[in-house]
Formats: structure tokens, C-alpha cells, sequence
């Protein structure tokens, strides 16, 4: 696959989108041969394609973030972002100790876990307090309701989040704005290096027009 060199800067745009409408960018990014799925979850894998985290130029798209945790962090020096998938396990716990290293940068967003299920708050809060160890500035979305679910892919080329996040039995109900996403996080803290806004269908035709997509 083709990797496009970029400057991120992890916090500029999360774009909450429809489902059509980040199903759009992911076909975007793959007919230019331009974007990695993570899969699976694992921290650690002898296959690396089983594993929970990449750290590439080429845009990251995952799904069905529900009780897991998932994210990117920005690093410095315009080095590839990581991103990161990991499952809710006392296997993943004990794995966080290696892949914590991996993670340093300047800007981060994580996303993720449910109440009442075994690991899920552990984990997040593993990866959220080593971010604030760090002292990275990081976007917080935590504690889902019981039906929802986000999927994402992150563009490093234009440094965007497309994020979605709906009811997973009704492809219909999907957040809008940051008023939205309160009402199905228990946990939503923006952080002042991050821009949150919605692009939805009449946006798209909008930019499509004016030539911006």
C-alpha cells in the first residue's frame, strides 16, 4: 500500500458523520489503495495482522467499538499516529505493559467501554491514565450506553477523525453534535485542541460542489 507523508497534528477535526457518510470516506481511502482495518484486538500476536494497533501514514478504519477501548494519539516530530483497538481482557491488561511504550505523542482522542462488563473501564482507564502521565492532551469519550457503538477511520493526510456513532440495531439513530454525544457517553470531555462538528448528507453535496471533497 501507498503511504502519503503528513504533518499531523491530532487535534483539529473530529467530523461526526452518518453511517452512509463514513462508509463514503472508506471508500474513498480504498480506491486509492490507502487505508489499514484493524480486525482484531490483541496486544500481542505473532501475526501482526491480528494485532490491536497500527502506527502508519495510510488512514486506520475499525468498527464496533463498544465495550473495548480504541483511539489514536498523534506523535511528534511527523511521525505516523498511532491507533489502537484493544479488547476488554485481563490478556489485553497484561499486554498494555509492552504497548504502553509505543505510546507518545502530542494530541490524543480515546473511545470506548461499557458498565458491567468485565475489563472494559479497567482497560480505558489503563490507556487514559498513561495518556495524562504523559501529559497529552486527549479527548474523552467513555462509557457508552448499552446500545451504541462507534466505528472511525482516521485520515492522516488531511489529520480528520471521521467518527460514527449509532444504535446498533437502528442504522438510523446516530449522534449529530457534542449535545448528542452526551446523551450516549457518560463521560464526554472535548479537548481545546480539538474542533467537533457534524458533516452530514447536505454538507457533503455542499463540499462535493465547491470541489472540497
Amino acid at each position: 500500500m501507498r503511504c502519503n507523508q503528513s504533518n499531523v497534528s491530532f487535534g483539529t477535526n473530529i467530523i461526526l458523520v452518518s453511517p452512509k457518510e463514513l462508509h463514503r470516506e472508506w471508500s474513498k481511502a480504498w480506491n486509492a489503495d490507502n487505508i489499514d482495518t484493524i480486525d482484531y484486538w490483541e496486544t500481542d500476536s505473532e501475526n501482526k495482522e491480528k494485532l490491536g494497533y497500527r502506527t502508519t501514514n495510510n488512514s486506520v478504519y475499525t468498527y464496533e467499538v463498544r465495550t473495548c477501548t480504541a483511539g489514536v494519539v498523534t506523535k511528534k516530530d511527523s511521525k505516523p499516529p498511532f491507533v489502537f483497538h484493544f479488547f476488554h481482557s485481563k490478556k489485553t491488561l497484561d499486554g498494555l505493559c509492552k504497548v504502553k511504550q509505543l505510546i507518545d505523542g502530542k494530541n490524543a482522542i480515546i473511545i470506548g467501554s461499557k458498565k458491567n462488563v468485565e475489563c472494559s473501564k479497567e482497560v480505558f482507564d489503563e490507556i487514559q491514565q498513561y495518556l495524562k502521565k504523559k501529559n497529552i492532551p486527549t479527548t474523552i469519550l467513555k462509557t457508552l450506553c448499552n446500545s451504541w457503538e462507534a466505528k472511525f477511520i482516521y485520515d492522516s493526510k488531511k489529520d480528520n477523525l471521521y467518527l460514527c456513532v449509532k444504535d446498533y440495531f437502528n442504522e438510523k439513530k446516530y449522534i449529530k453534535s457534542i449535545d448528542d454525544l452526551k446523551k450516549v457517553f457518560e463521560t464526554v470531555m472535548i479537548s481545546s485542541k480539538d474542533k467537533v462538528y457534524f458533516k452530514g448528507q447536505i454538507k457533503y453535496f455542499i463540499d462535493k460542489l465547491l470541489r472540497r471533497v
